[in-house]
């Protein structure tokens, strides 16, 4: 285990391994130092205060790279270009910059899911550089500041030999992502390459051994739509595992895609049966990304506390051309200070969550039989 002493371990009867994905910062040459991931918590609250340290400078010539063009780039982006026009207003216009190593942004997606993300990317004036590859990025010395306040992004574009070398205040890495490397779990999970499994999720010759999600090496999106539906069918085979019962094998249900392109855009391209797929976009697909994550929460619990923080968050729903000093004003939002609604609901939400979740399982096996 990470952080004790070497041959510390935990003995288990049964293991589900579901560590997701991480970033591939060894990309280019010190993006592991230097740009910064967008995965974790701690990414999370690492970006919050960077950016919060470029507003406080104000400076009129603020530049942001942002390293990948699948749909996590071109969220993060918007995002961004959002929260610097709030804050910073024009002084923010053009601060973005979106590289793209392909010739097209969220390649994966439907083209009409694609267009509308290239339309609300131009409204934000992103610039897409597309057929761009980051070769390195490094930090920009000045005399006096031994760490430097800038960094250097050294660019290839497709069909040119010279490179270019841009200058940007905050660098963030999306591209590249790949299954999180194992170490000492067990013998089966000793390379980082994906684990080989089953169809019934189970660790290829190890009988007590399950995975899901992007570890599990499937030839499925590499989404949390995937790892969803493999978590009903691995703990419903992790119970038959147990009890001796029949397993069930995986069967991936393809519901749509779902993006956010800021607060109030996005896009939903939605799988309907003897129709196709169908894309939204604008404030109803923003709105069914939002409604289909509070959804997804296990329990009514957990959905009333994501629900209640998002309407209070102004930043979720209030159009970012308002200014910051009007959506701040709790006048304006009757749901600031509400009750915390969560607190309606106890451990009993949990029991009866996995209650339902083992008969939607028995039926499912009944029409099998």
């Amino acid at each position: 285990l990470d952080g004790t002493e070497e041959g510390d371990f935990i003995d288990y009867d049964y293991l589900v391994v579901g560590l997701g994905a991480e970033t591939n910062l060894e990309l280019a040459k010190g993006a592991k130092e230097f740009a910064l991931p967008f995965n974790t918590l701690d990414d999370v609250r690492e970006l919050e205060q960077r950016l919060q340290d470029i507003e406080d400078e104000g400076r009129p010539d603020v530049s942001i790279a942002v390293v990948g063009g699948g749909a996590g780039g071109v969220e993060l982006a918007a995002s961004v270009a959002d929260r610097l026009q709030s804050t910073m207003g024009d002084l923010a216009r053009g601060a973005v910059k979106l590289y793209v190593a392909g010739s097209d942004v969220m390649e994966d997606f439907a083209e009409d899911a694609r267009e509308v993300a290239r339309e609300a990317l131009g409204s934000k004036s992103i610039e897409v550089l597309t057929n761009q590859r980051v070769e390195k990025v490094s930090p920009e010395r000045k005399e006096g500041d031994e760490t430097g306040s800038k960094y250097s992004v050294t660019v290839s574009a497709k069909g040119q030999e010279e490179q270019q070398e841009v200058s940007y205040d905050l660098v963030l890495w999306t591209a590249g992502q790949r299954a999180t490397p194992l170490s000492g779990l067990s013998p089966s999970s000793e390379a980082k390459e994906p684990m080989t499994i089953e169809p019934t999720l189970r660790v290829t010759n190890r009988e007590r051994e399950f995975a899901l999600g992007d570890i599990a090496g499937m030839q499925f999106p590499a989404t949390a739509q995937v790892a969803m539906q493999q978590a009903d069918y691995c703990a419903w085979n992790l119970f038959a595992s147990i009890h001796s019962e029949p397993m069930l094998n995986f069967r991936y249900q393809h519901l749509g895609k779902l993006t956010t392109l800021g607060s109030l855009a996005g896009t939903a391209t939605l799988s309907l049966p003897g129709v196709g797929e169908v894309t939204l976009k604008g404030p109803v697909a923003s709105a069914l990304r939002k409604l289909a994550y509070v959804y997804r929460m296990p329990t009514n619990q957990q959905r009333l506390k994501v629900g209640s923080e998002w309407l209070q968050n102004p930043e979720m729903w209030v159009p970012p051309e308002l200014p910051k000093d009007i959506k701040d004003l709790e006048k304006l939002n009757p749901f600031v200070g509400a009750p915390n609604l969560d607190k309606l609901f106890d451990e009993k939400e949990v029991r009866d969550a996995l209650q339902g979740f083992y008969e939607r399982i028995q039926a499912e096996r009944a029409k099998r039989v």
